[in-house]
């Protein structure tokens, strides 16, 4: 995380790269999951300002963007390496 701090308060940026691989074993319902495995680039990006409006009083907003990486097998349907 990065800060730059102004005379009225402070800017903060902060990014988050992962490189992730999930694998399936398959299940034993036919057609519900293939094995298999995926690689997955999943970001966190925040961007915030503080403000000091008062010497006794500060005023924040933040906005953040969050992707994650699937923890359970992706279904055939929707993933199937079938062609």
């Amino acid at each position: 995380q990065e800060e730059l701090g102004t005379d009225w308060g402070k800017w903060t940026l902060g990014t988050r790269i992962e490189q992730v691989r999930v694998r399936s074993d398959g299940s034993s319902t036919p057609g519900q999951f293939f094995v298999g495995e995926k690689r997955f680039t999943p970001t966190s990006t925040a961007l915030g300002v503080l403000i000091n409006a008062s010497p006794t009083w500060q005023i924040s907003s933040r906005l953040r963007a969050t992707a994650r990486t699937p923890r359970r097998p992706w279904p055939a349907v929707l993933s199937c390496p079938c062609g």
